[in-house]
């Protein structure tokens, strides 16, 4: 009997985002697992916001002409074109997806080429990672399963909003789109509660797809990195993304590089480059082996330190970001890590963190129970026979 085909509209273009990327390699692992022959759909979103929005860089200075009237945010907007005309240091992450990610031929560039021909399955998963954020995919048909054939199965694997509402205009198309799913499962707590004021009824909370994954599989793709040297030293890795809890994370740094006994390898990404290491993918997964502290702004650099059992100090956004902390809420609360959380530098804080120890062997089994969730609702998709 042939494994159900199952294509998956996720993000992936990246090159410098480490989360991105493995939240896509580990569904596939997860799916392969439980009998599928996953694939996933190049969807070029960025393409796509850009075909649909002929006008997109004015509509940008126009809504931030507000943030320029004020003297911070116009040197921060330099600041951010400054960063965006750097070149971003190569990763080889193009490398990691033709080794461990099973793309379809065809690369899609609008919704209209998705709906004129798409690619065959059994079944359209939606997700992980933020992709049902308005924000972040345009039209958001394409990552709402709207296309192929009705009698295919339309699924939400741990998707994320990234927000806990949707505007008005939003919310009528995502009633409309939802209706035509069989499963849902989000990555947020609010993301259940969103999904019923739209109307779905059933949604369920799964951990994002890294976590379903064994570390001992994590392992197997990791590398050698150079940049780590002395083995009596404290290794720490810093982990941050760019345009997020800057003012903490400036201090958090300077506080580290003063720290004694310690070896700080900082890797930053989305136009942060202040780190010093840049490594691939798998270069990536060596760190978080080696590391004895992990400390991050970032979701999926949380969920590795969960996975190796890193201890770590977690920095929520601030701002505009403040809903993608959602994710971190729901995780930490689930894994009963809530403390991990560094809202507001305060040095003693940040030490008592350092010396904390962790309950790696209860964590571990929050994460097996949770994971058994996600292995039930797969099993209960009504796969049509083949």
């Amino acid at each position: 009997m042939n494994a159900p085909k199952v294509g998956i509209m996720t993000f992936w273009e990246t090159n410098e985002n480490y989360g991105q990327l493995a939240q896509a390699c580990a569904l596939q692992i997860f799916l392969e697992e439980h009998g599928f022959d996953p694939f996933l759909i190049k969807y070029d979103k960025s393409r796509a916001v850009k075909a649909q929005k002929p006008g997109w860089l004015e509509q940008t200075f126009r809504k931030d002409w507000t943030k320029l009237l004020d003297p911070e945010k116009v040197l921060d907007k330099v600041k951010s074109f400054t960063e965006e005309a750097a070149p971003a240091p190569d990763r080889h992450f193009d490398d990691f997806k033709a080794d461990f990610i099973k793309f379809h031929h065809k690369l899609y560039s609008s919704p209209e080429e998705l709906r004129n021909d798409p690619p065959e399955a059994d079944i359209y998963i939606t997700g992980s990672d933020q992709v049902w954020n308005h924000l972040y995919t345009g039209d958001p048909a394409p990552f709402l399963l709207q296309f192929g054939a009705d009698d295919t199965l339309r699924v939400a694997f741990s998707a994320s909003f990234g927000h806990k509402s949707l505007p008005t205009h939003t919310q009528r198309v995502y009633q409309n789109y939802l209706r035509s799913f069989d499963a849902v499962s989000v990555r947020e707590k609010s993301g259940v509660d969103l999904c019923q004021a739209l109307g779905y009824e059933g949604a369920v909370l799964l951990p994002d797809p890294t976590l379903l994954i064994a570390r001992d599989r994590w392992e197997q793709y990791k590398k050698p990195v150079d940049a780590l040297n002395d083995n009596t030293k404290k290794r720490v890795l810093i982990y941050t993304i760019g345009n997020r809890s800057e003012e903490i994370k400036a201090q958090i740094l300077n506080y580290m590089e003063a720290y004694p006994d310690a070896e700080i390898t900082h890797v930053s990404i989305n136009k942060d480059r202040t780190g010093n290491c840049h490594p691939t993918v798998p270069q990536w997964l060596e760190l978080y082996h080696k590391a004895d502290l992990v400390i991050t702004n970032s979701y999926h650099g949380m969920l590795f330190s969960i996975i190796f059992n890193n201890k770590f100090i977690v920095l929520p956004s601030g701002g505009d970001k403040k809903g993608m902390n959602e994710r971190l809420y729901t995780t930490l609360e689930k894994v009963e890590l809530e403390d991990r959380l560094l809202t507001r530098f305060v040095p003693e804080r940040v030490e008592q963190l350092i010396q904390q120890p962790v309950d790696w062997q209860g964590v571990n089994e929050q994460v097996k129970d949770w994971s058994r969730q996600a292995d039930v609702f797969i099993e209960r998709l009504p796969v049509p026979a083949h």
